[in-house]
């Protein structure tokens, strides 16, 4: 026997520890074979009982589970041997198995339960396997034993077998009594677990009407719990805990199947005792500030502070919200709160909250700052004009006091939540009732200090600063709609905080590059657009000071990164991660323009700093060129700059924004919105993007940092400054003009195109700077007026005609699956614009299908050679990629004589390679059927 659980033993470490996959196989097929064995339940008991390696329990549990459900079953009186004995085997060795075992365990256990639920033993006249739901919760002789009784339950009561009503009652009462009676010696971990069970059972039991009594008996215990802990001192804190689970469990779907009733149970819980158990933490929490606050009583303040955040994060109006979406979130409390709860609207909860954060200790502070935030963030609805104003003197003054003793916020969790109380201070309230405020001007000083040293520290993480500068971003949005008169300090404190958040920017850079810090901010793309989103609004406050500061720490590292050799030294590095994050900064201040009132002495700062980007830009290219490797952050920069600026300045909503354009002739000869697309697909985000272009054509390494950072700057100029819907901003075109000869919109168009082909030239490798790239051209081919202009360029004709692999590494077989996902992309921006000149000229069309032609071709005579050499993979990888292109082509088709071009190049194809008809009939069939609304009725192609 010891011999075959040896062996046994060995199986199951050999399937889940051996890395060698064909032993892995062979030991899964021995172990099935164990399942299908006659002796398979005494085998898995042996396993259970004298296994020496934790796999073994775990495959003995999970053998008996299948064994459970097969079809030749387990007699009734083995499953009540096991049902025994796995009771008594988890009660013994509980405490020895790992978590993971003893939840297989359980999970077995209330498997065999359901399953036998039903069987009825004619001897004893009982239900042999529901006298355990009674009885397992007693098994407190054993350690663990409860833990395991309380989970098992769980799993019970939401079984589709369930529990009768009558037991329900009993293993209610039972629990509290249990409770009320042990709740000292229990350790922490068994009473939250058991409170959760009762928790669950009294939700899962809420609607259930006793038709004896005429009373729903389940809601009689909430409130004999909150006189408890009103009148107990002993088991205060255990009716809390009890409570604070309650509403929790109220507020979430677990163990419910449908949301309404989820919805019904919660609304009625709500109506009926949630503004009596929040009434009662407040009054409890008062009573505590109004005494010396003990070291015995903390733990008892830390179940009240959790009981008042479960009600305020109650969903009260059935809404589901989620609290990743924290940026508006409204506490919809009802109005009869208002009428409950004097207090609620003259500012005394939230006041004594304050004082709470100011008597506890700093473990505790987080917890009560998550009470302010969402007493902060009542609906407005819930107050008079006059009594908002008050509460709102109330938060201001909390906040004020908070900053003037900052010692606790150097506790992460803290910090993060006052961040979030700041943030609420502009979502739910008003400029114009902020500046009636009082102590609104020594708040304001308080909170850009604040603000400033935040932004500096290292230690205090992105999600909480980002809080902040919502904050300002939403002030500064505000001022359009107060009084030119009203002091709202703004133009005082903007220009503060922007030039903190560009220079602990760049310290941060530098301190990754130096490797003071592991990970880099850069990395985390999607934070850093909305971190920008923030920025563009901010830095507008006063933007002539930012821009200095901008300009002038571009050019000292600009001119650190002309001079680079090759390989780059540690200060060059370091000028390339700041010249990064100013290219992305640059775009979103380009982005910024959009939102925010403008001058044309404003659109000249928008074109001095976009050509500053477009010049380092075109030097990364030259060097990308020669073979340097280049820099992905940096192509990533790049490709937001110009998207932004194609946002503003190329598009079709708006018309020419001259001021921008004579910048840009006059410092980079683009002279009008066709340039601007030009430099788009050539990418230049000018000076610096000049620069760093021009390395990376001479073999020098680029920087995908500084790449990223250069499209970015180019998105949000072009969002602003490139598009049909906007005139000419003379001011901006006027300092591309001068610095970079950009004379016009057309001019720029030049500088993103060729910032695009050189993007898809050297960096087919990196999938994110290729996607974002393409995506920038999708968007420019869209408009009408700016993809006519693109499509006169000598760049865009030159990609018509050379969309090959030869000339595109991207587009080859090598690339990986995901990064051909852009092709798709691709090829729909060529034909979109391919289409804008093309009529019925089909020698055109064939010109421009030629290389996929060819590659169909060299498909079918790879797959006709029929030999064991052929690289599988290499192959299934060209016709992936080949899919993608037509699709692509498809997706631009929008005429029926185009689409029509389209159909008879493939059936034309098709028909000339018959053995390979079906495969590719296969592929493209769903996508014509899609499509055959685009031809006329007569058309034989519908047929």
């Amino acid at each position: 026997m010891n011999s075959e659980i040896q062996v046994l033993d060995n199986l199951c470490k050999m399937l889940y520890e051996s890395v060698d996959s064909t032993s892995r196989i062979q030991a899964e097929r021995n172990l099935a074979e164990l399942a299908a064995s006659p002796e398979c339940l005494q085998r898995c008991t042996l396993l259970l009982q004298n296994g020496t390696v934790p796999y073994a329990q775990l495959v003995a549990s999970n053998t008996l589970l299948k064994l459970l459900i097969s079809k030749t079953g387990v007699s009734l009186q083995q499953r009540l041997e096991l049902c025994t004995y796995l009771l008594n085997y988890l009660g013994e060795r509980c405490a020895s198995l790992p978590p993971f075992v003893v939840s297989s365990l359980c999970q077995l256990f209330a498997r065999l339960t359901k399953l036998s639920w039903l069987d009825y033993d004619l001897d004893t006249k009982t239900f042999p396997f529901r006298e355990p739901v009674n009885s397992i919760a007693r098994l407190a002789e054993v350690p663990y034993a409860q833990l395991v009784a309380s989970n098992t339950l769980l799993k019970l009561l939401i079984s589709k077998t369930g529990v009768s009503l009558q037991q329900r009652l009993e293993l209610c009462t039972y629990l509290l009594n249990y409770l009320g009676e042990r709740c000292a010696s229990l350790p922490p971990f068994v009473v939250s677990s058991l409170c959760q069970l009762f928790a669950r059972l009294t939700k899962l039991s809420w609607l259930d009407y006793d038709l004896d009594t005429k009373t729903f008996p389940f809601r009689e215990p909430v409130n004999s719990i909150a006189r408890l802990a009103e009148e107990s001192a002993d088991r205060g804190l255990l009716a809390v805990q009890l409570l604070a689970l309650l509403v929790s469990d109220m507020n979430t779907m677990a163990g419910v199947d449908s949301i309404s009733k989820q919805r019904k149970i919660a609304l009625s819980f709500r109506d009926c005792h949630l503004l009596d158990i929040f009434k009662l933490s407040t009054s409890m929490l008062e009573k505590i500030l109004a005494t010396n606050i003990d070291q015995a009583q903390l733990q008892l303040v830390n179940g009240l502070l959790q009981l008042s955040l479960n009600c305020l994060t109650f969903d009260f109006i059935g809404s589901l919200s989620d609290e990743s979406g924290d940026d508006n979130v409204t506490v919809q409390v009802p109005t009869t709160w208002r009428i409950e709860i004097s207090a609620f609207t003259d500012g005394q909860v939230i006041s004594m909250f304050f004082r709470l954060y100011n008597a506890l200790p700093m473990e505790l502070s987080g917890k009560v700052l998550q009470n302010i935030v969402q007493l902060s963030s009542l609906r407005r609805t819930l107050f008079s004009s006059s009594e908002r104003q008050a509460y709102l003197a109330e938060i201001v003054k909390g906040v004020k006091g908070v900053m003037e003793r900052p010692d606790k916020l150097r506790q992460q969790e803290s910090f993060h939540e006052f961040c979030r109380v700041v943030s609420r201070l502009k979502s739910n309230y008003q400029l114009c009732e902020l500046l009636k405020v009082d102590e609104y001007a020594d708040m304001m000083a308080l909170l850009a200090d604040f603000t400033v040293h935040s932004l500096r520290a290292y230690e205090f993480s992105v999600n909480s600063t980002y809080y902040l500068l919502s904050f300002w971003q939403r002030m500064v949005s505000s001022v359009p709609y107060v009084k030119a008169s009203d002091p709202h300090l703004l133009n005082l404190y903007c220009p503060k905080i922007t030039s903190a958040f560009i220079e602990s920017r760049l310290e941060f850079a530098k301190a990754v590059v130096r490797g003071e810090i592991s990970e880099d901010p850069l990395d985390d793309q999607v934070s850093v657009q909305q971190v920008m989103e923030q920025v563009a609004i901010i830095c507008r406050c006063e933007y002539e000071k930012s821009a200095q500061l901008i300009i002038a720490l571009f050019d000292h590292d600009f001119a650190i990164f002309e001079r680079a050799a090759n390989p780059p030294s540690a200060e060059v590095n370091m000028s390339i991660a700041c010249l990064t994050w100013l290219t992305t900064i640059i775009g979103a201040a380009v982005q910024g323009r959009a939102a925010f009132s403008n001058s044309d002495e404003h659109d000249i700062i928008d074109g001095d700093l976009v050509c500053r980007v477009l010049k380092l830009m075109e030097l990364s290219d030259g060097r990308l060129s020669t073979g340097a490797p280049g820099n992905l952050k940096l192509e990533m920069a790049f490709l937001y700059t110009l998207e932004q600026f194609r946002k503003v300045y190329v598009s079709d909503q708006i018309q020419k924004l001259g001021r921008v354009y004579d910048q840009l002739e006059k410092n980079l000869g683009l002279q009008d919105e066709g340039a601007v697309l030009v430099v788009y697909v050539r990418k230049m985000v000018l000076k610096l993007m000049e620069l760093s272009d021009g390395r990376l054509s001479t073999g020098a390494p680029g920087n995908l940092k500084l790449e990223m950072a250069f499209l970015y700057t180019l998105e949000q100029f072009r969002k602003v400054y490139v598009s049909d819907q906007i005139q000419k901003l003379g001011r901006v075109y006027d300092q591309l003009e001068k610095n970079l000869g950009l004379q016009d919109e057309g001019a720029v168009l030049v500088v993103y195109v060729r910032k695009i082909i050189t993007n898809l030239k050297y960096w087919a490798r990196e999938e994110k700077l290729i996607d974002q790239t393409l995506t920038l051209l999708n968007e420019l081919s869209l408009g009408y007026t700016a993809a006519r202009r693109l499509v006169r360029l000598p760049d865009i004709q030159l990609l018509l005609n050379n969309h090959t692999a030869e000339h595109f590494a991207f587009l080859s077989s090598d690339t990986d699956l995901v990064t051909m996902r852009s092709r798709t992309t691709f090829y729909a921006s060529l034909m979109r614009l391919l289409c804008l000149d093309l009529n019925d000229d089909d020698p055109l069309f064939l010109s421009f299908m030629q290389p996929l032609t060819d590659t169909v071709r060299e498909i079918c005579d790879v797959f006709a050679m029929n030999t064991p050499t052929v690289d599988q993979e290499r192959v299934q990888r060209a016709v992936i990629g080949l899919c993608r292109d037509i699709r692509g082509v498809a997706i631009s088709c929008h005429t029926k004589t185009v689409y029509s071009m389209l159909f008879d190049w493939l059936l034309a194809l098709l028909i000339s390679l018959h053995p390979m008809k079906e495969n590719f009939l296969s592929i493209f069939l769903k996508e014509s059927v899609a499509r055959t609304r685009r031809f006329a009725i007569s058309s034989s192609h519908t047929r």
